[in-house]
């Protein structure tokens, strides 16, 4: 039970690391939080004023709100997802979405046509197990396809529990130019 609360705080880290980056760059961020996700609350209080946040239910239809969202708001270059996922699926409140739900999507594909001021767009997936498995990567590897997003998620979340963690800021605000980052 203890990694849940781990996970979030990660997430919640992550996401001040992915705005401060965003906002010297006059990027912005659209935050997508299920409204059942865990600490949902604790995670909206840390968004930045400028950024866009988007809550969804099971009524909601995901892709087709993403769509609308950047094409009212061109400056939005990064897409956080927070989901409930199981090795091989996101949840939306009790309902399971898996690579062929992806692949029949119409909303996911209309993503793709979205022209960008020569940004690319960058998803990422706050998930600890979807990178972990063949499954898992098959429904990222889906949603940068069908989207022609670059998706970013984690192979897992044990690490940065270690006490020796340290962060290598490396990477931080740096466009990323392939489909599908895993570490």
């Amino acid at each position: 039970m203890k990694s849940k609360p781990n996970q979030i705080t990660f997430a919640i880290m992550l996401l001040f690391m992915l705005t401060g980056t965003a906002m010297f760059s006059q990027q912005k961020n659209l935050i997508v939080i299920d409204k059942n996700y865990p600490n949902k609350q604790s995670l909206i209080a840390s968004v930045p004023k400028s950024d866009v946040i988007l809550q969804i239910s099971l009524a909601d239809n995901l892709w087709g709100d993403i769509y609308a969202s950047l094409i009212k708001d061109t400056k939005i270059n990064n897409i956080h997802l927070f989901l409930k996922t199981v090795e091989n699926k996101y949840l939306i409140g009790n309902t399971e979405i898996g690579v062929e739900a992806l692949k029949n999507n119409l909303d996911l594909g209309k993503l793709g046509t979205i022209k960008s001021s020569g940004q690319e767009k960058n998803l990422y997936v706050y998930s600890c197990s979807l990178a972990n498995n063949t499954e898992g990567i098959k429904l990222l590897e889906t949603l940068g396809m069908k989207a022609k997003f670059n998706v970013i998620s984690a192979k897992g979340c044990t690490s940065i529990f270690d006490g020796n963690f340290n962060f290598n800021y490396s990477s931080k605000g740096r466009i990323t130019h392939t489909d599908l980052i895993l570490d």
